[in-house]
This record gives structure tokens, C-alpha cells and sequence, in this order.
């Protein structure tokens, strides 16, 4: 049922993406209870994985915080920490403040800014127009096009983009200011909701079925995976989260593993739905079915 293989992965923010900036310390364990050394073999996949064109993205610059007698040194990551070459891993370039500039070209830019207390926190937002750019990111955190997403410990992360921000959601004790005002993430959207499974320390496999849709995830490993309505994985003694749309419509658990969303402590025997996820045809999926790669990479084709 679980495969771990390139079909199963759809790993928005591999832990092993090396941090660059100042979001936080990074954990030293493995919060997934994986193998390091296997979670790292397959960081090359995660690209094609999230469907990032490497070739035609246009760079992303962010700023390491380290200075040298050249200037502010970047580093360039697509969405989710992911290098946007081989080459570029831990390089550092010149920042091209001309470039930022321009690409807010052609409206008013604004600023949000996640500053962490302490305390992890996981965040993610969307605006009506573009994300131009970013600084103090590390491989937690990501952007592409008009969302963003990423993990602050400590720090803040910061972005430039135009338009209005139409979703926001914060897990943890972040806050959040946007043109320099402290904001509620309440007041935007408020369409995103949360699903945390968290391990106890033994292996437990799980599934479960939005009705509408599974945006995002964090904390995951190459057993876990998401495509559009369905998400499954597997934890050990970590946590594995996801942001989704709509509510809960099945949800499957194997093992002694906690279950919470939006915060709250669920039983997963409250979900029952239609037993098997339903795939995006409108049939339901046999647990047995696995994912696959479809157009633009993890595409849940069954």
C-alpha cells in the first residue's frame, strides 16, 4: 500500500534540504523515524516531485545572511527549499538587487513577514498576485508563483509580493505582519485547515480523503504523499502535517499514532466516508491502488 518508490512522493519540504538561513535551528533527529541516509538519496527526486520545471523557473534569490567583501550572498531554491540546479546546492552569488527590483515591476509590492517566537511554527499563504521574492529563507521554506509556504523556529522569514493576500494559516505561535502591522491569520481566508498525524514511537500507516483538497505538507519523509483530495504516509516517533480544504471526509489509521486536526484530537473512526480514497475520475480507489506520477510530476495518477 505503500510504496516507496518514486511514485509515492510528493515532498513539499524534505528535511534534508540543508538550512541557509535564519528560520530556526534545524532538529537533529528524524523526525519521520527514516533512515537519513535514504531520505537524502531521494532529495533529487523532490523536484520533479512537486512539479517544478527546473528548467524554465525563473531563479528565486534569497538572502544566506553571511557577508562577504562582494556584498549579500544568496542562495537560489524553486519551491520548497529545492536547489534550482544541481550546481546551485550551497553556492553563493552576488544578489542582483536590479533583478528583485524588477521583477515587482508593474504594481505595488508589499511586504509579509513570519516571525517566530521560539517555538516551532508552520506556515502557508496565497496572494491574488505574485510572490516576487524573499530573504532569510532557509530549505524549510519555499515560493512559487502567488503561495508561499515554510517552518520558522526562530527569526522571521520575510517576501515581497503584489496584490492582496487572500489565504493565510499559521500552525504554531508565529506572527504574522504584513507593511509592518501585526495581522490574524484568521481574518484572511480562513479556508485551510490543518491535519497533524503524530508517531508515538512505533510504525503507524495512515490515509486520508478532503473533500475539497490537500495543499500542502510538512515534516514528511519518502513514505509519505499527497495529490489533490488524498494523503497517505507512514510515522514513527515524528509528526507529519498537512494543510487541506474543506473537511475530512475518510480517515484510516494503522497503529498507535495521534490523530488532530485544526489542533483538536480526533478519532479517526468518526471519518468513515466511503471506504478507499476516491480518485480524480470520481471512482473509488481500492486501498490496495498506489500513486503515480502524472502530468507535472506527483500527479495521483492511479
Amino acid at each position: 500500500m505503500f510504496d516507496s518508490g518514486p511514485g509515492s512522493i510528493r515532498n513539499m519540504g524534505d528535511e534534508t534540504a540543508e538550512t541557509t538561513g535564519g528560520s530556526g535551528e534545524r532538529p537533529t533527529d528524524d523526525a519521520d523515524g527514516g533512515p537519513t541516509a535514504t531520505r537524502r538519496s531521494v532529495l533529487g527526486l523532490v523536484a520533479g516531485a512537486v512539479g517544478v520545471n527546473l528548467g524554465s523557473s525563473r531563479a528565486r534569490a534569497t538572502e544566506s545572511g553571511t557577508d562577504t567583501d562582494a556584498g549579500p550572498t544568496v542562495v537560489g531554491f524553486g519551491y520548497g527549499g529545492v536547489p534550482l540546479t544541481d550546481g546551485d546546492a550551497g553556492e553563493e552569488r552576488e544578489f542582483d538587487s536590479a533583478a528583485a527590483d524588477a521583477d515587482g515591476a508593474g504594481g505595488e509590492t508589499h511586504s509579509l513577514v513570519v516571525s517566530g517566537t521560539g517555538e516551532r511554527s508552520t506556515y502557508e499563504f496565497s496572494v491574488s498576485g505574485e510572490v516576487v521574492s524573499a530573504a532569510r529563507l532557509s530549505g524549510w521554506d519555499g515560493f512559487s508563483g502567488g503561495s508561499a509556504r515554510g517552518v520558522v523556529w526562530e527569526g522571521g522569514d520575510e517576501y515581497s509580493f503584489d496584490g492582496d493576500v487572500t489565504d493565510l494559516s499559521v500552525d504554531g505561535d508565529a506572527e504574522v505582519f504584513i507593511d509592518g502591522t501585526r495581522v490574524d491569520p484568521g481574518d484572511y481566508g480562513g479556508g485551510l485547515h490543518t491535519l497533524v498525524v503524530a508517531g508515538t514511537g512505533t510504525k503507524a500507516t495512515y490515509e486520508f480523503t478532503a473533500s475539497e483538497e490537500v495543499v500542502s505538507g510538512a515534516g514528511l519523509s519518502h513514505w509519505d504523499g499527497f495529490s489533490e483530495r488524498n494523503a497517505r504516509g507512514a510515522v514513527w516517533a515524528g509528526r507529519d502535517e498537512y494543510s487541506f480544504r474543506g473537511e475530512p471526509t475518510t480517515l484510516s489509521l494503522d497503529g498507535d499514532a495521534e490523530v488532530f486536526v485544526d489542533g483538536e484530537r480526533v478519532d479517526p473512526a468518526d471519518y468513515t466516508g466511503t471506504s478507499g480514497s476516491s480518485t480524480t475520475d470520481g471512482r473509488t480507489a481500492s486501498p490496495e491502488e498506489s500513486f503515480g506520477y502524472g502530468e507535472g510530476g506527483y500527479g495521483g495518477t492511479l
